[in-house]
């Protein structure tokens, strides 16, 4: 089961990656190959073939998910918007929202059916995948038609997750295991590399100091690289990074996660394992950044996530 940190952390990266809305598709990659075969399951009048051309055309690389199908990587399961309401374990009007509670939320049409779903961040803003015009978009919760709030079965309501705003008294508990947000990369960087940190779930300056100060830390360790510790990825930080690619194990993995989850790219184990998911972030950040996407992390992608 997920938590609400993560359902909030898997939408946040749908607009960091610049996903498109496609009708039928449930997050994965958009290829000719994705393409074609939606066009083939789901083309219709309305979606057909010039359609999912022009999504190719405009999204290739990138996620693609309709409404309901941005919760498939999340949930494990493919239903409507609907369907997702039904299955939710806790439910009711929009005016009885907990407002620090992360959760899906849902639209109804005239007829009074439910046929939009999107994801309340637990801060006032909703992360949706609006239209096959509008693509994804985060706009407040206030103003925008929403009717319905749900915890859906496959989220934790054990846990309360922090908005934006941040205040002193803010505490994170870390999920054994499990780091998949920003706090808990500054607990991590804390822990392992004594970094200092506040723990604000912000990505600013010093958390990236941070960041860059652990990767020299192992690159010495590991390589003898003799890099000065200083925060600073320069010339040659970037000439001591090692490439690293599926199958591979050990602390510059659990670098490379460290920096993908800060950048919102990644939402899985903190494991320092090479697999299939930490390959398809490297794989989604490396379209995103305008480098060669070859599964791989080398100097060039070390250095624009820690740009």
């Amino acid at each position: 089961m997920a938590t609400q940190a993560q359902l909030k952390q898997h939408y946040l990266a749908l607009g960091n990656q610049g996903a498109i809305y496609v009708w039928g598709a449930n997050g994965q990659i958009i290829t000719k190959e994705l393409m074609d075969k939606l066009y083939k399951t789901y083309g219709s009048s309305t979606y057909n073939k010039t359609y999912y051309n022009n999504k190719l055309k405009v999204g290739a690389g990138k996620p693609g998910a309709d409404c309901s199908g941005a919760n498939y990587p999340i949930s494990g399961y493919d239903t409507t918007a609907a369907g997702y309401y039904n299955r939710c374990v806790q439910k009711g009007t929009i005016s009885t929202l907990p407002e620090n509670k992360v959760c899906l939320v849902f639209k109804k049409n005239t007829s009074g059916k439910i046929n939009h779903v999107g994801c309340y961040t637990g801060d006032g803003y909703v992360s949706e995948m609006a239209s096959s015009q509008k693509n994804y978009q985060r706009k407040k919760l206030a103003g925008n038609g929403w009717d319905l709030w749900g915890m859906p079965d496959f989220v934790s309501d054990a846990e309360k997750v922090q908005g934006a705003a941040v205040t002193s008294g803010t505490t994170y508990t870390k999920i054994e295991g499990l780091i998949d947000t920003v706090a808990e990369v500054q607990i991590w960087l804390n822990e392992t590399f004594n970094a200092g940190l506040v723990v604000d779930n912000c990505y600013g300056p010093k958390t990236k100091a941070a960041l860059v100060r652990a990767l020299q830390t192992t690159l010495n360790d590991l390589y003898e690289a003799g890099l000065d510790v200083d925060g600073d990825f320069g010339p040659l930080t970037k000439k001591a990074c090692r490439v690293v690619e599926r199958g591979d194990k050990g602390m510059l993995v659990k670098n490379l996660q460290a920096l993908l989850i800060c950048n919102g790219y990644y939402s899985a184990y903190l494991d320092g394992d090479f697999g299939s998911k930490t390959g398809a972030a490297v794989y989604e950040f490396q379209g995103r950044a305008e480098i060669e996407q070859d599964c791989q992390a080398g100097p060039i992608t070390f250095e624009k996530l820690c740009a």
